[in-house]
């Protein structure tokens, strides 16, 4: 007769079918469990019956275990009644962590498993144990491990991050408050692009794309993120591939570094670096105006000598042929009326005139370069505009030639405090300048205008020449930049003419288009702001 499936392993038909005693079937089947079982009463908890696997998991002799109480093995005593009321709500204890204390002393982990059995009207507990002291101590580990790795990137100064393969957020350290003022919670799941710069996107993703590709960790990439309060904070990132078993890349993850300090750092030593150039520049600029300014002292001291004397026998002539005139007349008026005689002296007057003119325009000449090497005024003083533009023409005059017409457009009242040696030494710089740009291009116009504009005056140098590159008028105020030839210009005029502005404490414009000229516009203040000597005269 075949059993129903359910009875097939039923202890009774088992000994029925070996003629065992049930019992003994039972205990044999204990016996050779890989579990530790026992059986005890659940009124006081003493133990009627355990196997070899609960003496060992104990450290006491199942012999000797017989009797005792489970309480006795309860690391915290709390833990039974804990245990019995569930076992008589629900009959039953299903893998209930437990912690147990060995004869020895020591400490295991087990889960428990309780099955509530009735025995001639007492109530028994047939008890399974599963020692997981073992795994207990890995998840230890793994916890403290994870703590110490959580601690790490939680206190961390550098930003840990981790994308999927659309560079979304999947995590994000909370740190990411500190640096960029988002909490976890508004970056997970968002794009990492949104946060980084418009002009640093490119490098990032072909750092990403060449991470994901190769599998390789990239070096460092720089780029610009996004503060929730509209600033940027720069960062040095590393990317690193996130593979999953088959060793695909499913991800990235990276650090990245806040160097916002360090960059401004490298800005403020390249500005004090250029600002060293520059002042290196200025000293060999003032070096070569001080040797000029001795050259042409030395020249006017040297011209004005023979020119005295030139002069001296200009007027010494005049006077001899205006006598000799008025003697040949009265003595010899036939011969005086005569055309060659005639012819001779009016050669002889034209001569006189002429030395006279050369010596005098010599001397205005040796004076104006005198005063445009250094102003003989190192006080601010009352200045006319129109004067000095007037005495910068005469300077440049050898520069102007016959390729560059001058066209004036003076206005009226255009007077101011200044310093007469550095005004004319800007408008020299700015005359110069356009000459060389007129010519440049053949022939030209330059129109030299000043006007009145209420508390402020303003000089305009204007030219028809080549022009300027836009993407030079940002640079040509900077010192040692020109557009020439090296041997034609040394880039300090212009740095020069911002300086002496400035010091007047008015503004210099340039607007230039190329191939249509160049435009110089300088405003200035018609009053100083406290009367004050000028820097000593580099050249004594």
């Amino acid at each position: 007769m075949l059993l129903p499936p359910e009875r097939a392993g039923d202890p009774e038909v088992v000994s029925s079918r070996t003629s065992l005693p049930r019992d003994e079937v039972l205990r044999a089947l204990a016996e050779v469990s890989p579990i530790p079982l026992l059986i005890s009463r659940q009124s006081d908890g003493e133990i009627l019956y355990c196997n070899e696997k609960t003496a060992a998991l104990v450290g006491v002799p199942a012999q000797q275990l017989v009797g005792r109480h489970t309480l006795d093995f309860y690391a915290a005593a709390t833990e039974r009644a804990s245990i019995m009321a569930e076992l008589r709500d629900t009959g039953r204890v299903r893998d209930r962590e437990l912690l147990l204390t060995t004869s020895s002393g020591a400490q295991v982990w087990v889960v428990c498993n309780i099955q509530s059995w009735q025995l001639g009207g007492e109530a028994l507990g047939l008890i399974a144990l599963t020692d997981v002291t073992q795994r207990k101590e890995v998840e230890r580990r793994l916890q403290e491990s994870e703590g110490r790795f959580r601690g790490f990137v939680e206190n961390a100064s550098e930003l840990v991050f981790a994308l999927d393969r659309q560079d979304a957020f999947t995590y994000v350290s909370p740190n990411a408050q500190r640096l960029l003022g988002y909490t976890q919670q508004q970056l997970l799941g968002q794009s990492f692009d949104l946060l980084v710069h418009a002009d640093d996107l490119p490098r990032l993703w072909a750092c990403a794309e060449l991470t994901k590709e190769t599998g390789v960790v990239q070096p460092s990439c720089e780029f610009r993120l996004q503060h929730q309060d509209g600033s940027t904070r720069w960062f040095c990132s590393t990317l690193a591939p996130l593979k999953n078993e088959q060793g695909s890349v499913f991800g990235l993850t990276g650090t990245a570094h806040d160097i916002t300090q360090e960059k401004h750092a490298i800005l403020e030593l390249e500005a004090a670096n250029q600002q060293l150039r520059d002042a290196q520049l200025q000293l060999l600029q003032k070096e070569k105006m001080a040797s000029l300014g001795m050259l042409l002292t030395g020249i006017a001291h040297e011209v004005r000598t023979p020119l005295s004397a030139v002069s001296s026998t200009q007027r010494t002539l005049a006077q001899a042929l205006e006598k000799l005139t008025v003697e040949l007349r009265d003595a010899h008026p036939d011969a005086f009326c005569a055309p060659a005689v005639t012819r001779l002296l009016k050669v002889l007057g034209d001569s006189a005139r002429v030395v006279g003119s050369g010596s005098t325009r010599v001397s205005e000449i040796v004076q104006r370069l005198r005063r445009f090497a250094c102003s003989e005024d190192a006080r601010l003083s009352t200045l006319d505009l129109n004067a000095i533009a007037e005495e910068t023409l005469a300077l440049v005059q050898h520069e102007l030639r016959h390729e560059v017409s001058i066209q004036r457009q003076f206005g009226a009242g255009v007077t101011l405090m200044g310093y007469p040696g550095r005004l004319n030494q800007v408008l020299v710089n700015l005359m110069v300048n356009a000459a060389h740009a007129v010519r440049a291009r053949g022939r030209g116009t330059i129109t030299l205008a000043t006007r009145c504009l209420g508390d402020e005056v303003e000089i305009e140098v204007k030219d028809d020449g080549i022009g300027v590159p836009a993407e030079h008028l940002d640079q040509i105020f900077v010192c040692g930049f020109t557009t020439k030839h090296q041997e034609d210009g040394s880039g300090l005029g212009l740095a020069i003419c911002k300086a002496i502005v400035k010091e007047h404490h008015g503004s210099i414009q340039v607007r230039s288009q190329l191939g249509q000229g160049t435009t110089f516009t300088i405003r200035l203040p018609r009053s100083q702001p406290e009367r004050r000597a000028a820097p000593p005269c580099p050249f004594g």
